[in-house]
């Protein structure tokens, strides 16, 4: 289970934005379990430690996962209220 606050877990399933991956960890669609971590502690706006670098493998994380989102609610059919899914 991923250290996050709960508040933020729920927020997030009921999104669609967090799932379980094959060998049962929080993740977040999209992402492996190492690269979800990074991402929910990398905090770009206001990091001042760390490489550009880093902030260019959040942002490739954020479009894969946002990506990852809008291909989940294309299977979902027509009729899924996607602003509701897709608000970060």
């Amino acid at each position: 289970m991923l250290d996050i606050d709960e508040s933020l877990r729920r927020a997030l399933r009921s999104k669609g934005a967090l799932t379980v991956d094959e060998c049962g960890d929080e993740v977040l669609v999209g992402m492996t379990h190492a690269e979800t971590i990074f991402y929910l502690h990398f905090d770009e706006p206001r990091s001042t430690v760390g490489s550009s670098g880093e902030a260019g493998v959040y942002r490739e994380l954020e479009n894969r996962h946002l990506r990852a989102r809008i291909a989940q609610l294309n299977d979902r059919g027509p009729d899924i209220d996607r602003k509701k899914y897709l608000r970060q």
